[in-house]
């Protein structure tokens, strides 16, 4: 079922090792699970080029909660073991194409043992020089394609140059 027509929706977050999503990024998303403004059937993937496995990101996770969200995560003990379930985590080298097709298949797969329809926010986290990248291997792998739900970019940072 869903909650207020909010879609089951896979968030996958490029650059979810660096210090933006770590402080900002995944306490608002605990904040969106608290407030119940997430779907029932959600997932978040950190994508990084880090090589850890889902419960070392999931530990790291706890750590940035503990350290940016301390009161949200004291008063609500019972529910962060509840998120954590819903964070996973692939190493995934920005610059390097064929990581991008071990993502698509992680998303697949994961998206089938969840039951999630493909409904899938791309969050880029990552330095601008990288936007072009990134939008053009999910595009080599039909990442961006909208046939088994929606797709959605989101790009945090402002892009261009500065010529002060």
């Amino acid at each position: 079922m869903k909650k207020n027509n909010i879609e089951d929706q896979i968030l996958v977050i490029f650059g979810s090792n660096g210090d933006l999503a770590k402080r900002k990024l995944l306490p608002a998303i605990f904040s969106l699970f608290l407030d119940q403004l997430l779907p029932d059937n959600f997932a978040v993937i950190g994508a990084g080029s880090q090589e850890k496995d889902e419960v070392a990101y999931r530990n790291d996770v706890l750590e940035s909660l503990k350290t940016f969200s301390p009161k949200k995560l004291n008063d609500n003990p019972g529910k962060v073991d509840e998120f954590l379930q819903k964070v996973y985590y692939k190493k995934v080298n920005n610059q390097v194409v064929e990581d991008f097709e071990l993502l698509s298949k992680y998303v697949q797969d994961l998206s089938e043992r969840l039951s999630i329809k493909q409904n899938i926010v791309y969050y880029f986290s990552i330095p601008p020089f990288l936007y072009e990248v990134v939008a053009a291997n999910l595009e080599k792998y039909g990442m961006n394609l909208q046939t088994n739900g929606w797709k959605r970019i989101i790009v945090e940072k402002p892009f261009g140059y500065s010529y002060d």
